[in-house]
């Protein structure tokens, strides 16, 4: 795990990327055909730590852990949970992020707030398969292998997609 002032540090430097419970889940469920674009875009961000500083939401956190333990078991989930933390900090939320995802119309709340958490947290994208549900605004909401392709095309221009 990285230190708080590891995390700090490379969250200063680092383009910041909010990833929503649905990618996680398609990694951890192993739920087809999402589950190899989800393996590729974690090893992706594992290996790019220097600049991609990886967050999720507590609610997302909260979901996977959820949907993880009604469909495995609750050692399971939090098994996995421990494993995510090593990959991704934890996105601080609080009643300012609530007040602005009640403000916002949305179609599920769970998406304004999620949004609203990338957004006060001056995150750059927020990546998810539900790119629909997110209306357009200051955060790139992304595909996970959309991602990929943008951040290998802004290190080298001429890399093949």
């Amino acid at each position: 795990m990285t230190s708080d002032y590891g995390t700090c540090l490379r969250s200063t430097l680092a383009r910041k990327i909010l990833i929503d419970s649905d990618v996680i889940l398609d990694l951890f469920l192993s739920r087809e055909p999402h589950h190899t674009y989800a393996l590729h875009f974690f090893s992706h961000i594992d290996v790019k730590r220097a600049s991609v500083a990886a967050f999720a939401s507590p609610v997302a956190i909260a979901n996977v852990g959820y949907v993880l333990t009604k469909l495995k078991n609750q050692q399971y989930a939090v098994g996995k949970l421990r494993e995510l933390r090593t990959l991704l900090a934890v996105a601080p939320m609080d009643e300012k992020t609530v007040d602005l995802a009640l403000a916002r119309p949305y179609r599920d709340f769970e998406y304004a707030l999620q949004y609203q958490c990338a957004v006060g947290n001056g995150m750059a994208t927020l990546v998810t398969r539900n790119e629909r549900d997110y209306p357009g605004g200051t955060v790139q909401v992304i595909a996970p292998l959309d991602f990929m392709r943008l951040d290998l095309a802004e290190v080298s221009p001429m890399a093949p997609l």
